[in-house]
């Protein structure tokens, strides 16, 4: 196994993990499916071959991943939500495709956001915008940790009310606004959210 700088950090970005890496050995089947999305569904967004290289090394075990130090779960899911998803959805079995595809444009969504905060970060000269940005941050995170509480607990037959999940992630929310508006009754997705982890 090889410990590939640039591949990590692309990890890093991906699943924004916690520090100690916790329990991602056991995540790394999933993870590779995820990647595998990834490549999809974020082709405007991710260098693609940098995704399939990463892809590969997963499938291969060809990356040495291996959590710091088992302290348990406790905060994954509030805060490093999509890390947490990960571990929800290995530790519990879960194989669900369109579970895969939607956290797939979960972290694209995210991945996109995180940058567009960094480039309101760089105008940020006044106390008014840095607060601003204070909030903008806040509700990143709350929103992230939201999304990802719907890929780990909606019920399954909830999923069939999307549209398909296999495009790029800019053509599915697109799909997505228009088919809420006119098929997706109210919170529908949200209803089968289970209330507990």
């Amino acid at each position: 196994m090889s410990q590939d700088n640039e591949s990590i950090l692309l990890l890093e970005e991906i699943i924004q993990p916690r520090t100690d890496w916790f329990a991602i050995e056991q995540c790394q089947p999933m993870l590779a499916n995820v990647i595998h999305c990834l490549t999809y569904t974020g082709n405007e967004l991710w260098d693609i071959d940098a995704l399939k290289n990463l892809h590969t090394q997963l499938e291969n075990n060809a990356l040495y991943l291996v959590s710091k130090k088992i302290t348990g779960p406790k905060g994954i899911y509030g805060n490093h939500p999509i890390h947490g998803a990960l571990y929800y959805l290995t530790k519990n079995g879960i194989k669900s495709k369109e579970r895969t595809w939607l956290l797939s444009h979960v972290i694209n969504a995210a991945y996109q956001w995180r940058k567009e905060l960094i480039d309101v970060e760089e105008r940020a000269d006044t106390r008014d915008k840095i607060e601003a940005l204070k909030n903008q941050k806040l509700n990143y995170q709350y929103q992230l940790e939201s999304a990802c509480k719907v890929v780990r607990l909606v019920e399954e037959d909830r999923l069939d009310f999307l549209p398909s999940l296999e495009k790029p992630t800019a053509n599915f929310s697109l799909t997505f606004r228009k088919k809420r508006r006119s098929q997706v009754p109210s919170a529908t997705l949200l209803k089968g959210v289970r209330s507990s982890d």
